[in-house]
């Protein structure tokens, strides 16, 4: 509650430092819809995010351990971006790994910061859900 009522007052303080452009942080190349869009997808983010932390800790504590948790957010993740990078990212990882004359690093390098970044995610979720085994979500989302 006190992360999401900290984003709804930087949201009204961002709507507000609209109607001075001469206010600190205020950017005129960006449209105010656009900037409460995101506020907006940030707070859903966040409530979402709480939530998730919440439901696994109930799942791993009543229903299941650890490992059964941890498939399941294996599976579907995967599945959801599988499908999200087919739909929506397919020009960005093309242009990721396509061979680029000049580039600082080459497609094999970009290959693998991908592989260090998807292993240090599934590092992340697996302790998570360690932690959220032995303690709870709201000692979670305050670390």
């Amino acid at each position: 509650i006190v992360c999401v009522t900290g984003i709804a007052v930087s949201t009204i303080s961002d709507l507000q430092g609209k109607a001075d452009p001469e206010k600190v942080g205020s950017r005129s190349d960006i449209d105010p819809l656009e900037h409460l869009k995101g506020d907006v997808l940030a707070i859903i983010g966040s409530v979402l995010l709480g939530l998730d932390d919440v439901l696994s800790e109930l799942m791993i504590k009543n229903y299941g351990g650890v490992d059964e948790l941890l498939c399941m957010k294996w599976l579907f993740g995967f599945i959801i971006s599988v499908v999200q990078l087919a739909f929506l990212e397919r020009d960005s990882m093309a242009a990721l790994f396509e061979s680029q004359g000049g580039e600082p690093c080459d497609v094999s390098t970009r290959f693998l910061l991908l592989s260090i970044y998807v292993l240090f995610q599934v590092l992340d979720i697996a302790g998570e859900l360690r932690f959220l085994a032995i303690s709870e979500a709201a000692l979670l989302n305050l670390s």
